[in-house]
């Protein structure tokens, strides 16, 4: 948008200087007065058309008499300097008028439901051409990366403030921590059982309010400072494939309920032996397969759930009461399932060695969507199941702060081709974790830059 207005303005300052140089190229001749008479009749308003052939009149209010100044087109057309001031001004007229045209809208519309605001998007974004560009600063990882900075398994990243890269590596089980230029600090944690030490690292998230990094164990979450030291663990009640914390220190967590047939968003006290809220609860249906509708969340920079069920398109904000203020809904046509997407689905279905038909026959189309993350301009991001043709990307919807579908970017996919881990995009520098073209699962930072 402030590219449009930047346009725009230079169009302005196009014109006049072109009608400064028209107006230079008559100083001193007899037409002069008719340029300098236009521009303060056009300004006054005060304009007359004489019957003559070619020849227009202009009332001078300037002194208030009425001098009438005649320009003969023939004359003027001669001179090379006003055809050529002329010329332009005609080129940057239409191209003015043509920017202004191309001016995209937004189609959609915003509707109170309650007290709930609810942002109804179209199917087709504000701008089509591309909305963001990257540039990759640097690889983590990889085939080349010796000792401490290699990895067996990027799963996770976090970003703290400084710009401090924190990795959580699945097989290591451990934290492995990078400066802002790519290079290695330390490692967090090890595999064990005691105070500090962990089975698994599923995720890791860094509190801004008193700087320490949270590790997200299968049963139990895991602090330490930013320096690596060990200060608490919190047992999980029930198995928790996701864990974050508000700014009051609650634990939001997605637990597993296997007695139950059942998972749940459950929001507990600071020390975990309060059970706030039940805040969704989500079945274990008979039928569920790996491309099944499934539940996403996330915590916005003020600890405020944004929560998606896939099996619709509509993403909703609630407050720190847990009260839904907003939400985004889009009109989509449902993505096919591709036979590669069937192969990926026998294989994972299917135990290693075994062959025939799946327990559950694989469905026709995907879910509305996969995953979502929101960056620190309030930009929010929703992972589809449209890929490139070259199925080296995935296709993310994106929409501005007010909710506004505005633009559609590609972005390179996360090793989990069924449970992406959401990228981090701050300070206009993306982090992601990727596959190389070797296989290795790496860390990337981009700059971006903004187009709109």
């Amino acid at each position: 948008m402030m590219a449009l207005t930047m346009s725009r303005v230079f169009i302005a300052v196009a014109l006049i200087a072109a009608m400064s140089l028209f107006l230079t190229s008559l100083r001193n001749r007899e037409y002069y007065h008719f340029g300098s008479g236009i521009i303060d009749s056009l300004l006054s308003g005060r304009m007359n058309r004489w019957p003559g052939k070619n020849e227009i009149s202009v009332s001078n209010i300037q002194d208030q008499r009425p001098e009438i100044s005649r320009f003969r087109w023939e004359g003027a057309m001669k001179n090379k300097a006003f055809r050529v001031a002329a010329a332009s001004g005609i080129m940057l007229f239409i191209c003015s008028g043509a920017q202004f045209a191309q001016v995209p809208t937004w189609k959609g519309k915003i509707v109170k439901k309650g007290e709930i605001t609810v942002v109804q998007d179209p199917k087709e974004p504000i701008y089509r051409n591309p909305i963001l560009t990257l540039k990759e600063d640097f690889v983590l990882g990889g085939g080349k990366a010796q000792g401490e900075s290699a990895f067996s398994m990027a799963w996770s990243i976090a970003v703290d403030n400084g710009g401090n890269i924190y990795v959580g590596d699945l097989k290591q089980a451990c934290v492995k921590v990078f400066d802002k230029a790519g290079a290695y600090l330390r490692t967090i944690g090890r595999r064990g059982q005691g105070p500090g030490e962990m089975s698994g690292v599923l995720s890791v998230s860094v509190n801004p309010n008193n700087q320490e990094l949270i590790v997200s164990d299968a049963h139990k979450l895991i602090f330490f400072d930013l320096q690596g030291r060990f200060k608490r663990n919190i047992m999980l009640r029930g198995m928790a494939t996701h864990a974050s914390l508000d700014r009051q220190g609650n634990v939001f967590a997605w637990i597993s309920d296997i007695r139950e047939r059942r998972s749940i968003l459950r929001l507990f006290s600071p020390d975990m032996t309060k059970i706030l809220s039940d805040i969704v609860v989500d079945p274990d249906l008979p039928d569920r397969n790996m491309y099944s509708p499934r539940a996403c969340w996330i915590l916005d920079p003020q600890g405020r759930l944004i929560f998606g069920y896939a099996k619709t398109y509509e993403i909703s904000f609630y407050d720190e009461h847990l009260k839904v203020i907003k939400k985004i809904v889009r009109e989509y046509e449902p993505v096919k399932v591709t036979e590669a997407d069937k192969k990926i689905y026998m294989k994972r279905s299917l135990p290693p060695g075994h062959s025939g038909p799946v327990k559950q026959p694989c469905p026709s189309v995907h879910a509305a969507f996969r995953s979502f993350f929101l960056d620190d301009q309030g930009h929010f991001f929703i992972q589809t199941w449209e890929r490139t043709s070259d199925g080296r990307q995935d296709i993310y919807d994106v929409y501005d702060s007010e909710g506004r579908f505005f633009g559609r970017i590609a972005l390179n996919v996360h090793p989990d081709f069924i449970n992406p881990i959401p990228r981090i995009l701050r300070n206009n520098k993306l982090y992601a974790v990727e596959v190389d073209e070797e296989g290795y699962e790496v860390v990337k930072r981009y700059s971006v830059a903004w187009r709109y």
